[in-house]
């Protein structure tokens, strides 16, 4: 699909979608908890969806109501032999794997074709305990996950890692995670954690990785809100700060994502020159550069690893985008620079190169073009989206379809 976007102000109120980091494990966590958790989550992506329909497998039952999610636990109905059916959703296997080893006995697991040729034997062998029939979908696990240290490296997937956390304090011994190398800094884990910990799990951080004791109970606080997606709201704030006049609600200002930082890196903007270090933020260069576009001086964006797209590189996309619209941008050595100017001119065709976050950037940076901007490949936003171009005319923003 490809549009045009009309020069239009932006003016009103949106609410954030739902964090699918954070759904993820709230659900898991309501499973596994000792009463029912009414959840409220606005947006449930494919992988989402995926390790729901798993839990429900497991014995959990899931009554929904427009965006609220009642969950009940899964003990009264544990099926402890089930075939946990994750999909496409790799997402859903990592998280689900430990916490099958745990409470179930036998249990397997299915996906479609996407997922069966890869090896998993990275994860399967770190279930302490636990041996798995074969090293790829679909298979069996045989035996019950034991207390006890689990050794990993830093790299170890955040998702698989956050299973072992959700599992391990239903055993009966204590465990501790110890990484070999470095521990970790993520943001995923910081979500896990608070999510146990609004459930009523403890767990230790320590030196090496983290200490979790044993025969903990899941306390279902009743009600509970999956925080808004800092990342994907960040674009329409950082569309407000550079023009346009919008308000995003339905954020914790206490949340743990990275992102929730957006705010302090578009204060970091100044007259005089910025550098902005998105170590920890690199989904947010698409539209932090759209803003330097709209600043009057000259911004360095670096710390921004490479997101391999089908056609080109999103540094190199965005360049080649901003350039297009009359900016002037360049890859340096550090990332990208931007000689800001003030302004867009528009006028011009740019394309998504199949990347939501450019989809989004090159949208909102037409709204206060001089001229209107085509976009190609805009149905890129459903990847991570599927409501951004309907939250866009709610704003007031003005496209049509080609």
């Amino acid at each position: 699909m490809d549009v045009r976007i009309y020069p239009s102000r932006l003016d009103g109120v949106i609410e954030a979608i739902s964090s699918k980091a954070m759904a993820y494990r709230m659900f898991i966590a309501a499973a596994l908890a000792d009463n029912k958790t009414e959840i409220y989550l606005n947006n449930q992506s494919a992988d989402v969806a995926a390790t729901i329909g798993c839990l429900k497998q497991m014995g959990a039952s899931v009554q929904v109501n427009g965006d609220y999610y009642t969950v009940s636990p899964v003990w009264s109905a544990l099926n402890k032999t089930a075939t946990l059916d994750v999909g496409e959703s790799g997402a859903a296997l990592r998280f689900l794997l430990p916490i099958a080893a745990c409470i179930g006995e036998n249990m397997s697991f299915a996906g479609l074709s996407k997922l069966q040729g890869k090896n998993l034997s990275e994860y399967l062998y770190k279930l302490n305990g636990c041996a798995a029939t074969r090293e790829k979908l679909p298979f069996t696990i045989k035996g019950k996950l034991e207390s006890g240290v689990y050794r990993l490296v830093s790299q170890t997937n955040s998702q698989f890692l956050s299973g072992l956390l959700f599992a391990l304090p239903l055993l009966k011994g204590d465990s501790e995670i110890i990484f070999t190398d470095k521990a970790p800094q993520s943001e995923y884990i910081e979500i896990t954690l608070s999510v146990l910990e609004k459930f009523g799990i403890k767990t230790e951080k320590t030196e090496s990785g983290y200490f979790i004791s044993g025969n903990q109970k899941y306390i279902s606080p009743l009600k509970a809100t999956v925080d808004g997606d800092y990342s994907l709201a960040a674009y329409f704030i950082a569309a407000d700060a550079f023009g346009n006049r919008v308000r995003v609600t339905g954020l914790n200002e206490n949340s743990k994502q990275a992102d929730s930082g957006i705010k302090d890196l578009l204060l970091a903007f100044n007259a005089k020159g910025t550098v902005l270090d998105l170590k920890n933020n690199s989904e947010l260069m698409p539209i932090l550069a759209i803003c330097a576009c709209y600043a009057c001086s000259e911004t360095i964006i670096k710390n921004v690893p490479e997101h391999k797209l089908k056609e080109t590189e999103r540094t190199k996309a965005m360049v080649y985008n901003i350039n297009k619209l009359g900016g002037k941008a360049s890859v340096s050595s550090e990332g990208i620079k931007i000689e800001g100017k003030g302004a867009l001119k528009g006028g011009a065709i740019v394309d998504s190169f199949g990347d939501p976050r450019i989809a989004m950037a090159m949208t909102l940076a037409a709204t206060l073009a001089e001229e209107p901007v085509t976009l190609l490949t805009a149905q890129a936003v459903n990847k991570v989206y599927p409501g951004f171009f309907n939250d866009f005319a709610k704003l007031g923003g003005k496209l049509s379809a080609l």
